[in-house]
Protein backbone atom coordinates (compact mmCIF):
# COMPACT_ATOMS: atom_id res chain seq x y z
CA UNK A 1 0.00 0.00 0.00
CA UNK A 2 3.14 2.42 0.63
CA UNK A 3 4.49 2.09 -2.81
CA UNK A 4 1.16 2.68 -4.09
CA UNK A 5 1.17 6.02 -1.91
CA UNK A 6 4.35 6.45 -3.08
CA UNK A 7 3.93 5.85 -6.71
CA UNK A 8 1.40 8.88 -6.79
CA UNK A 9 3.12 11.09 -4.56
CA UNK A 10 6.19 10.56 -7.06
CA UNK A 11 4.60 10.13 -10.07
CA UNK A 12 1.29 12.75 -9.88
CA UNK A 13 1.89 14.79 -7.65
CA UNK A 14 5.32 16.50 -8.12
CA UNK A 15 5.42 15.18 -11.70
CA UNK A 16 1.88 14.84 -13.47
CA UNK A 17 3.39 13.32 -16.89
CA UNK A 18 6.55 10.97 -15.43
CA UNK A 19 6.42 7.57 -13.26
CA UNK A 20 10.14 7.10 -12.46
CA UNK A 21 9.47 3.75 -10.40
CA UNK A 22 12.31 1.20 -10.75
CA UNK A 23 10.73 -2.14 -11.29
CA UNK A 24 10.95 -5.69 -10.42
CA UNK A 25 11.17 -7.97 -13.64
CA UNK A 26 10.89 -10.70 -11.19
CA UNK A 27 7.15 -10.14 -9.87
CA UNK A 28 6.15 -6.87 -10.71
CA UNK A 29 6.89 -5.21 -7.47
CA UNK A 30 7.41 -1.70 -6.96
CA UNK A 31 11.22 -0.84 -5.85
CA UNK A 32 11.28 2.63 -4.07
CA UNK A 33 14.72 4.07 -5.66
CA UNK A 34 15.81 5.41 -2.33
CA UNK A 35 18.67 4.29 -0.25
CA UNK A 36 18.16 4.20 3.54
CA UNK A 37 20.55 5.92 5.27
CA UNK A 38 18.97 5.82 9.54
CA UNK A 39 16.48 3.55 10.79
CA UNK A 40 16.64 2.90 14.05
CA UNK A 41 14.52 4.30 16.61
CA UNK A 42 12.63 7.20 16.18
CA UNK A 43 14.81 8.43 13.50
CA UNK A 44 14.47 7.95 9.45
CA UNK A 45 16.84 9.10 7.14
CA UNK A 46 17.09 8.48 3.33
CA UNK A 47 18.69 10.00 -0.09
CA UNK A 48 16.19 10.05 -3.13
CA UNK A 49 16.12 12.04 -5.90
CA UNK A 50 15.14 15.39 -5.18
CA UNK A 51 11.77 14.83 -7.01
CA UNK A 52 10.62 11.75 -4.28
CA UNK A 53 11.82 14.03 -1.42
CA UNK A 54 8.76 15.95 -0.44
CA UNK A 55 5.92 13.42 -1.40
CA UNK A 56 7.46 10.46 0.15
CA UNK A 57 8.40 12.41 3.40
CA UNK A 58 4.87 13.89 3.53
CA UNK A 59 2.98 10.18 2.96
CA UNK A 60 5.69 8.32 5.79
CA UNK A 61 4.43 10.88 8.05
CA UNK A 62 0.65 10.84 6.98
CA UNK A 63 0.77 6.82 7.35
CA UNK A 64 2.51 7.13 10.65
CA UNK A 65 -0.22 9.65 12.07
CA UNK A 66 -3.17 7.28 10.66
CA UNK A 67 -1.24 3.73 11.71
CA UNK A 68 -0.28 4.89 14.99
CA UNK A 69 -3.12 7.11 16.63
CA UNK A 70 -0.40 8.19 19.59
CA UNK A 71 2.41 9.32 17.48
CA UNK A 72 3.72 12.10 15.32
CA UNK A 73 6.58 13.30 13.59
CA UNK A 74 8.35 15.74 12.04
CA UNK A 75 10.78 15.96 8.91
CA UNK A 76 13.49 17.88 7.00
CA UNK A 77 13.99 17.98 3.43
CA UNK A 78 17.18 19.43 1.87
CA UNK A 79 16.66 19.46 -1.72
CA UNK A 80 20.49 19.63 -3.00
CA UNK A 81 21.88 18.93 -6.34
CA UNK A 82 23.68 15.19 -7.52
CA UNK A 83 27.06 15.82 -5.80
CA UNK A 84 26.69 18.20 -3.02
CA UNK A 85 28.46 17.13 -0.36
CA UNK A 86 26.76 14.83 1.96
CA UNK A 87 27.85 15.88 5.20
CA UNK A 88 26.12 19.48 4.54
CA UNK A 89 22.90 17.84 3.00
CA UNK A 90 22.70 15.82 6.27
CA UNK A 91 22.98 19.23 8.27
CA UNK A 92 20.40 20.73 6.32
CA UNK A 93 17.86 18.28 6.73
CA UNK A 94 18.52 18.19 10.64
CA UNK A 95 18.10 21.91 10.81
CA UNK A 96 15.38 22.06 9.10
CA UNK A 97 13.54 18.84 10.97
CA UNK A 98 14.20 21.35 13.99
CA UNK A 99 12.53 24.17 12.39
CA UNK A 100 9.37 21.65 11.83
CA UNK A 101 9.77 20.81 15.60
CA UNK A 102 9.66 24.35 16.20
CA UNK A 103 6.79 25.18 14.11
CA UNK A 104 4.25 22.50 15.74
CA UNK A 105 6.10 23.79 19.26
CA UNK A 106 4.72 27.43 18.36
CA UNK A 107 1.23 26.67 17.37
CA UNK A 108 0.64 24.38 20.02
CA UNK A 109 1.43 26.91 22.32
CA UNK A 110 -0.66 29.34 20.63
CA UNK A 111 -3.61 27.06 20.52
CA UNK A 112 -3.19 26.33 24.37
CA UNK A 113 -2.26 22.41 23.46
CA UNK A 114 0.32 20.29 25.57
CA UNK A 115 1.36 17.41 24.36
CA UNK A 116 -1.77 16.35 22.87
CA UNK A 117 -2.25 12.30 21.43
CA UNK A 118 -3.84 14.05 18.71
CA UNK A 119 -1.12 16.15 17.48
CA UNK A 120 -0.44 17.20 13.65
CA UNK A 121 3.02 16.43 12.43
CA UNK A 122 5.18 19.00 10.53
CA UNK A 123 7.24 18.91 7.22
CA UNK A 124 10.30 21.58 6.41
CA UNK A 125 11.92 21.62 3.13
CA UNK A 126 14.57 24.16 1.46
CA UNK A 127 16.38 24.47 -2.41
CA UNK A 128 19.72 24.29 -0.82
CA UNK A 129 21.93 26.31 -4.17
CA UNK A 130 25.22 26.28 -2.48
CA UNK A 131 27.14 23.97 0.05
CA UNK A 132 28.91 27.48 1.79
CA UNK A 133 25.60 29.00 2.79
CA UNK A 134 23.22 29.93 -0.52
CA UNK A 135 25.26 33.09 -0.50
CA UNK A 136 23.72 35.69 -2.16
CA UNK A 137 19.71 35.28 -1.45
CA UNK A 138 18.93 33.02 0.89
CA UNK A 139 16.17 30.81 0.43
CA UNK A 140 13.79 30.40 2.95
CA UNK A 141 12.53 27.48 4.82
CA UNK A 142 9.35 25.84 3.71
CA UNK A 143 6.51 24.14 5.86
CA UNK A 144 4.09 21.72 5.40
CA UNK A 145 1.10 20.77 8.48
CA UNK A 146 0.89 17.21 8.00
CA UNK A 147 -2.64 16.15 9.02
CA UNK A 148 -4.16 12.31 9.03
CA UNK A 149 -6.03 13.86 5.79
CA UNK A 150 -7.22 16.55 3.80
CA UNK A 151 -5.06 20.04 4.68
CA UNK A 152 -2.24 21.40 2.99
CA UNK A 153 -0.41 18.27 1.07
CA UNK A 154 -3.71 18.09 -0.79
CA UNK A 155 -4.06 21.60 -1.74
CA UNK A 156 -0.32 21.26 -2.47
CA UNK A 157 -1.18 18.32 -4.95
CA UNK A 158 -3.99 20.17 -6.37
CA UNK A 159 -2.10 23.17 -7.03
CA UNK A 160 1.33 21.52 -8.89
CA UNK A 161 -1.17 19.24 -11.11
CA UNK A 162 -3.24 22.17 -12.03
CA UNK A 163 0.31 23.55 -13.13
CA UNK A 164 0.84 20.35 -14.90
CA UNK A 165 -2.64 20.84 -16.96
CA UNK A 166 -4.12 17.90 -14.90
CA UNK A 167 -2.73 15.62 -16.37
CA UNK A 168 -2.85 16.54 -20.16
CA UNK A 169 0.64 17.90 -21.05
CA UNK A 170 -1.31 19.86 -23.85
CA UNK A 171 -2.54 22.37 -21.25
CA UNK A 172 0.36 22.07 -18.91
CA UNK A 173 1.93 25.34 -18.21
CA UNK A 174 5.66 25.90 -19.99
CA UNK A 175 8.53 25.95 -17.74
CA UNK A 176 9.50 29.83 -18.71
CA UNK A 177 6.46 30.65 -17.89
CA UNK A 178 6.09 29.02 -14.30
CA UNK A 179 9.97 30.23 -14.06
CA UNK A 180 8.76 33.88 -14.59
CA UNK A 181 6.13 33.39 -11.82
CA UNK A 182 8.40 31.95 -9.37
CA UNK A 183 11.08 35.21 -9.72
CA UNK A 184 8.58 36.93 -9.59
CA UNK A 185 6.96 35.66 -6.24
CA UNK A 186 10.69 35.48 -4.71
CA UNK A 187 11.11 39.43 -4.98
CA UNK A 188 7.71 40.00 -3.77
CA UNK A 189 9.05 37.61 -0.99
CA UNK A 190 12.19 39.61 -0.51
CA UNK A 191 10.42 43.05 -0.22
CA UNK A 192 7.91 41.32 2.46
CA UNK A 193 8.57 41.30 6.33
CA UNK A 194 10.81 38.25 7.00
CA UNK A 195 7.90 35.08 7.57
CA UNK A 196 5.41 37.46 5.70
CA UNK A 197 3.38 36.34 2.50
CA UNK A 198 4.58 38.01 -0.61
CA UNK A 199 2.15 40.67 -1.41
CA UNK A 200 -0.45 40.10 -4.30
CA UNK A 201 -0.79 43.60 -5.16
CA UNK A 202 2.78 44.70 -5.95
CA UNK A 203 3.79 45.97 -9.18
CA UNK A 204 5.53 43.07 -10.43
CA UNK A 205 3.22 40.57 -9.77
CA UNK A 206 0.39 42.83 -10.98
CA UNK A 207 2.50 43.17 -14.29
CA UNK A 208 3.12 38.84 -14.46
CA UNK A 209 -0.47 38.60 -13.56
CA UNK A 210 -1.83 41.42 -16.51
CA UNK A 211 1.20 39.48 -19.26
CA UNK A 212 -0.01 35.92 -18.32
CA UNK A 213 -3.69 36.48 -18.61
CA UNK A 214 -3.51 37.91 -22.16
CA UNK A 215 -1.98 34.52 -23.10
CA UNK A 216 -4.44 32.23 -21.31
CA UNK A 217 -2.73 31.66 -18.01
CA UNK A 218 -4.46 32.91 -14.93
CA UNK A 219 -4.00 31.98 -11.34
CA UNK A 220 -7.39 31.63 -10.14
CA UNK A 221 -8.43 30.69 -6.47
CA UNK A 222 -4.98 29.30 -5.49
CA UNK A 223 -3.55 29.24 -1.85
CA UNK A 224 -1.27 32.16 -1.97
CA UNK A 225 0.95 30.45 1.08
CA UNK A 226 1.62 27.27 -0.74
CA UNK A 227 1.78 28.77 -4.34
CA UNK A 228 5.83 29.14 -4.04
CA UNK A 229 6.06 25.81 -2.81
CA UNK A 230 4.38 24.16 -5.78
CA UNK A 231 6.87 25.92 -7.69
CA UNK A 232 9.69 25.18 -6.12
CA UNK A 233 8.32 21.11 -6.23
CA UNK A 234 8.22 21.34 -10.10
Amino acid sequence: AYAQDADRAAGVTIHGRDKDGARDETNGRKILPIRRIIQDGDDVTFIANARWGVPLAARFLRRLLNEHKELSACAGVALVHSHFPFDLAYQAAESLCSAAKKERTQKEQAQGQKQMPSRDSYLAFRLVRDAFGDQGEEQPDRLLKIEREGGDLEELEDLIRQFNGAGDSAHAWPRSRLKSLYEVLRAEELKAPRGALPSQDGDLFATWKRASASRGYKLESVNWKLLPLALELL
